[in-house]
């Protein structure tokens, strides 16, 4: 990289501390943010924190999925794990869902946190209208529990399907979240 790129990088992190916006060249080495700087830099720290505790402390009760660059994958993880404790093709691990406002240590699967729901919200164990006004809400935690397929409960009906932002970031617009910053994890029933 000769003198003239870095000098480039250089005014463009210049440009972005001045205007508090995440410079192009932080934001492809991490994660797609809307956030301004100072808010983006406190989530890096938060995502650091967290998996400094997970490293030297031990795992997490509850886990939450905007720390993790890809929570899709730490899913996968999930299912793979299972599928090779059990000597089971990993294709057929599918999640059941448990949802508490309590999550304590379980053998059976992980917590997630820190999940949205939109257009609705989760009240006595069941979705409710929102206030006017609003358009997403808090969902307790989820605990996701890895099943063999055939043994999993069939449900009567699907209700919803989980979106969770790739980063610690904060919604600005629905559309743009849900293009940039989310992902369906899976359909609850």
């Amino acid at each position: 990289m000769c003198i003239r790129d870095r000098s480039k990088e250089l005014e463009e992190v210049a440009h972005g501390v001045l205007t508090n916006t995440v410079p192009s060249v932080w934001c492809n080495q991490i994660c797609v943010n809307s956030k301004p700087l100072y808010s983006w830099i406190k989530d890096i720290k938060r995502r650091a924190e967290f998996l400094k505790n997970w490293i030297d402390e031990s795992y997490p009760t509850e886990y939450l999925p905007g720390l993790f660059s890809n929570p899709r994958h730490f899913l996968s993880a999930l299912k793979l794990n299972h599928a090779r404790k059990k000597k089971l093709p990993v294709d057929t691990v599918v999640f059941e869902y448990k949802f508490t406002d309590n999550p304590i240590r379980s053998d059976k699967g992980k917590y997630l946190s820190g999940l949205l729901i939109e257009g609705a919200k989760w009240q006595s164990a069941c979705i409710a209208e929102l206030e006017a006004g609003s358009t997403i809400a808090q969902m307790p935690s989820v605990l996701f529990i890895p099943t063999i397929a055939s043994k999993a409960k069939k449900p009567s009906h699907v209700f919803f399907i989980i979106t969770i932002e790739l980063c610690v970031s904060g919604v600005r617009s629905i559309k743009k979240y849900h293009k940039r910053n989310s992902q369906q994890l899976g359909v609850l029933h």
